[in-house]
């Protein structure tokens, strides 16, 4: 089941509701019941697998944000030791 847009219908706001034409893709649509079924799945199995980091190293990585430190979240784990 599709569900409606966060930010309302598309002719309210003013733009195409094409998720390939979105600047940040389909991080502003909402996703599907299926597709919130599979990351959730996916999510369950890394944390099984201990796929999974502190909130205090989360914390410290999003402290970055808005920084010259800022790097994404790999390479910012591999330079902080």
């Amino acid at each position: 089941m599709e569900r409606e847009p966060i930010i309302g219908r598309e002719h309210d706001a003013g733009i195409d509701s094409d998720r390939d034409t979105w600047p940040l893709g389909s991080a502003i649509l909402p996703m599907t019941d299926e597709e919130i079924e599979a990351e959730a799945a996916e999510a369950e199995a890394d944390i099984a697998a201990g796929r999974v980091y502190p909130h205090s190293l989360v914390s410290a990585w999003l402290e970055t944000w808005g920084s010259p430190d800022y790097k994404p979240f790999d390479e910012w784990l591999k330079s902080s030791g």
